[in-house]
Formats: C-alpha cells, structure tokens, sequence
C-alpha cells in the first residue's frame, strides 16, 4: 500500500479490524481505489550458501558485489542469489 493512500483512506477507517488489517479496507472499497497485484517471482533454488566464512567465500562475494555493478546498492537478496547463481 502507498503511504499517500493508506494516509488518505486511515480517515475513513471505521472498525478496528479495519484498522489493524488495513487492506481489509481497500479490497471492500476498491470503487473509490486502484489495486495492482504482483505477481512473485518464481522461487530460485537455494544451492548456495552466502555465508563468507573463508577467503575463497569473500572472493565470490566480491565477484557477486562486481558483477551486480551500480545496482548493488538497491539489489534485492533475489537479485544477490540470482547472480551468484547465474556466476557459480
């Protein structure tokens, strides 16, 4: 939920579930929202640790880190996982 909907909906909040369950408000009100849904991405196998507990995991991490270049500041652990994936 976007914080500007949830901060212009909160007003119209009138039961407590509603409160504490907050889409339980959009999903009875979407003729006044627009809800998107996302679809997951698909689950990548777990094959690898990314635990750096030896020398030769710090060197694949650097790898890792390199090969995600400028969007390793924002990569999401798929996209980390994705990558060691992808290099090993």
């Amino acid at each position: 939920i976007a914080a500007r909907s949830l901060i212009e909906a909160y007003p119209h909040f009138e039961t407590s579930a509603e409160k504490e369950h907050v889409t339980k408000y959009f999903y009875e009100h979407q003729d006044t929202v627009r809800i998107i849904s996302f679809a997951p991405r698909p689950p990548l196998p777990l094959t690898r640790s990314l635990a750096i507990d030896t020398v030769e995991d710090l060197e694949k991490a650097r790898k890792i880190a390199s090969a995600l270049g400028n969007s390793l500041i924002t990569a999401t652990c798929y996209d980390v996982l994705e990558t060691a994936e992808r290099l090993f």
